[in-house]
């Protein structure tokens, strides 16, 4: 089936399901439940069966397959742990469960299923359904139960479906997190610790990569993803700890090919007094107890090739590999020149301008293209030129060379280590090296790192560092030979194709009635924050002061009734009362209508629940539903300029009150609940100040927008006895 007759089969299937939706709720059954019944995995079940027999059990889990005999339907129920046989039968059944089971569920639902288990004539543990519950109706069908998603692309983008079909793509995953944590429990049981460091860098560094990009807007810089974990876990070496460890996701800008990602998950780890010599034993070690653990053996099949991978590994150098598996030897080659020679008369496709390499990115390419393919069985590469290396130890014996090593498995690198360097001097000096290789077009080559050469100066003890891509290591364990099938979702290019034809709609806005078109189906609230923010009128004080309970447009009871409706949570309620207070008291002070500056504090709120995690959209939709009702643009401008965020500001008495005052009623109540009796009468005006103070209490409190209240002309301290006054007013309304 094409791609656009099967879109047209998915929208129409689409259409009758969203019809049996409507009789769902019609029938008064709720289509999208919070729970659903399980007395055991179907996997416990199947496995305890005689256990469970003559009992009445219940499973939950998603509809695989349906098959319908007359007034006898089957069908496959699966969880997470396996699938088993449901039984429905009409005569089992009350009232219209029968009907209702064979009219509106559908494979790929989610139901909740009862009965008692027994054995099919043919042998298949099942259950006899006695009583189910729909608890997830699906809107879209599942792809075909014997083929699955069959196109690499869809595989990935629609992982999803993937995983619903392939049991053993599942299973997958679980063998990364058996992985992973096998790994944790050696290096644990070592004496290691794991930290977290950093995602965002000033400096890339501690690999030869391209890094990604981003803007740190709150502190108005340029910042890198990492691409190792190496330098801030050597900073905790420096630092004092011994032994330290970290898994994370480092990120490389980079071409793709199948053993390599953009983004990937890494294990490094660092040992003090140690050289790459004790490493290389302990990756013997671990390789050997974690493949034990996970595996159950340590003889693996990729492809066409069977790998044994029991120590000791052989120890090679990089010019031994590239003449055992080409047949040239380079280990008289002493220049970048020579090198660049021999490319050209071996023909050899360096995928970079040879010309901007140097001796060691020129050694390294060749390895990678004539040798490197062709290395099956496990083998140790040592002693690496050191342009490849920048944090890496001299050789004591060799200065063109450096104390390091890879594992290369299947002709992919599956860990790097090396004695770090330690000496700050020769670190500097190699960092701008680096310098001048970036300078001169390598992307790859490393960021010069002042910080971390400060740091070298206060003194380290001897590192050996240690990093290992677990996606590859899932390659060697799975035999699988493309690392995105080993990330259970892989980034994939969003779809660049749009709809011919866009669905445009007359969108009624429930609050203001305004109606508009539309072509999306979300309330896009950025196109009505723009036309507020260039049709805001200017108001002023005096005509603030004219406003009263008259021409506000609600009475105190209307508003009430408005942020009771719109405002379900009771503490939120309370916190909508207790600014009308403090606004009132402020009025009483500036000698304002108190009525007036309430009500606004009683509305200020209203879609705070809707609009809690979209701070842009708080207070324009309040204004919508204002609006609606006619309240006076005063009101809704006091309202919209608390939230400086949905693009208003501050114009009048009443506006700078409700931005402090807002602030004001959460921190007085804070600092009530930290009373021993919890109470408002226990807080006083000394206490508070002190707290405003302590930046410690009460993180989230904008201190400065409560200090604005200066401009109203009263002190902050005025301002905290009055405020502290008018909560204590109505302490019984707000259980304080």
């Amino acid at each position: 089936m094409n791609e656009e007759n099967n879109n047209e089969q998915i929208a129409s299937v689409f259409e009758v399901r969203k019809e049996k939706l409507a009789q769902i709720k019609a029938l008064g059954d709720i289509p999208y439940k919070d729970r659903g019944r399980r007395d055991a995995s179907i996997k416990e079940i199947l496995n305890e069966f005689e256990n469970w027999s003559g009992k009445e059990v219940f499973v939950s889990g998603r509809i695989m397959s349906i098959r319908k005999h007359g007034k006898a339907i089957f069908a496959d129920i699966k969880d997470d742990s396996a699938q088993m046989q449901l039984h429905i039968r009409a005569d089992n059944l009350a009232g219209n469960q029968f009907a209702y089971f064979d009219e509106l569920v559908d494979i790929g639902d989610f139901l909740e299923a009862g009965g008692k288990p027994f054995v099919t004539k043919r042998g298949e543990k099942s259950i006899e359904v006695i009583n189910f519950k729909l608890l997830s109706k699906s809107l879209s069908p599942l792809p075909d139960k014997w083929h699955g998603l069959q196109d690499i692309e869809k595989k990935q983008r629609y992982r999803y479906l993937d995983l619903i079909m392939d049991d053993n793509l599942r299973n997958r995953f679980r063998l990364r997190a058996k992985l992973v944590s096998s790994l944790r429990h050696f290096l644990d049981d070592r004496g290691f610790l794991e930290v977290e460091t950093p995602t965002l860098q000033a400096n890339a560094g501690g690999a030869l990569a391209k890094p990604f990009k981003t803007y740190y807007n709150a502190f108005d810089t340029e910042v890198k993803l990492r691409i190792s974990l190496e330098i801030p876990l050597k900073k905790l070496i420096l630092a004092g700890y011994e032994k330290v460890y970290e898994i994370g996701r480092v990120y490389r800008n980079e071409g793709r090919d199948p053993s390599h990602l953009q983004e990937f998950t890494q294990l490094e780890f660092y040992n003090a007094y140690v050289n790459y010599e004790d490493l290389m034993e302990l990756s013997e070690d671990m390789i050997k107890t974690v493949l034990e653990k996970t595996m159950g053996t340590l003889f693996l099949k990729i492809g066409e090739h069977n790998i044994d991978m029991t120590p000791p590994y052989p120890k090679k150098n990089i010019y031994e590999i590239i003449q055992e598996h080409s047949g040239h030897d380079l280990s008289n080659h002493k220049t970048a020149d020579e090198l660049r020679s021999f490319i050209k008369q071996a023909k050899i496709d360096i995928d970079a301008d040879i010309n901007k390499l140097d001796y060691g990115k020129l050694i390294d390419e060749i390895y990678k293209k004539i040798a490197r393919p062709h290395v099956i069985n496990p083998v140790f590469l040592i002693d690496h030129p050191i342009e490849l290396s920048p944090l890496a130890r001299v050789k004591d014996n060799d200065p063109t060379k450096v104390d390091r090593f890879q594992l290369i498995v299947n002709g992919w690198e599956m860990l790097n280590a090396y004695s770090e360097l330690i000496d700050p001097i020769d670190q500097e000096e190699r960092f701008k090296v680096q310098a001048l290789n970036k300078e001169k077009g390598d992307e790859e080559a490393h960021d010069y790192d002042k910080e971390y050469v400060e740091a070298m100066r206060y003194g380290m003890p001897p590192i050996a560092g240690w990093g290992m891509g677990i996606d590859r290591f899932m390659a060697l364990l799975t035999g699988i030979d493309n690392v995105r099938e080993l990330i259970i979702f892989p980034f994939v290019k969003p779809k660049e194709e749009q709809m011919d034809n866009p669905l445009v709609v007359e969108k009624v806005n429930e609050y203001s009635g305004e109606v508009k078109l539309s072509n999306d189906l979300v309330d896009d609230y950025q196109g009505q924050e723009e036309e507020q923010n260039l049709t805001t009128e200017m108001f002023t004080d005096e005509e603030l002061d004219k406003l009263n309970t008259e021409t506000t447009g609600i009475t105190r009871e209307e508003a009430k009734e408005v942020m009771i409706y719109n405002i379900k949570n009771v503490n939120l309620q309370k916190h909508s009362l207790a600014v009308e207070a403090i606004l009132q008291a402020m009025a009483q002070q500036l000698k304002a209508d108190s009525d007036v500056w309430g009500i606004a504090g009683l509305l200020h709120d209203v879609d705070y629940e809707k609009t809690m995690n979209e701070p842009t959209k708080h207070c324009n939709l309040t204004a919508d539903i204002l609006k609606g009702k006619n309240v006076s643009p005063l009101i809704i401008q006091a309202v919209r300029a608390h939230n400086p965020a949905c693009g208003s500001s501050v114009q009048t008495r009443l506006d700078q009150a409700i931005l402090a005052a807002d602030p004001m009623s959460g921190f007085i109540v804070a600092a009530a609940l930290v009373q021993p009796d919890k109470k408002l009468a226990s807080v006083n005006t000394e206490s508070l100040m002190k707290k405003i103070k302590d930046k410690s209490f009460a993180k989230g409190a904008d201190r400065e927008a409560m200090k604005s209240v200066e401009r109203l002309g009263l002190s902050l301290e005025e301002f905290v006895k009055i405020s502290l006054a008018a909560l204590q007013s109505i302490a019984d309304d707000l259980g304080m």
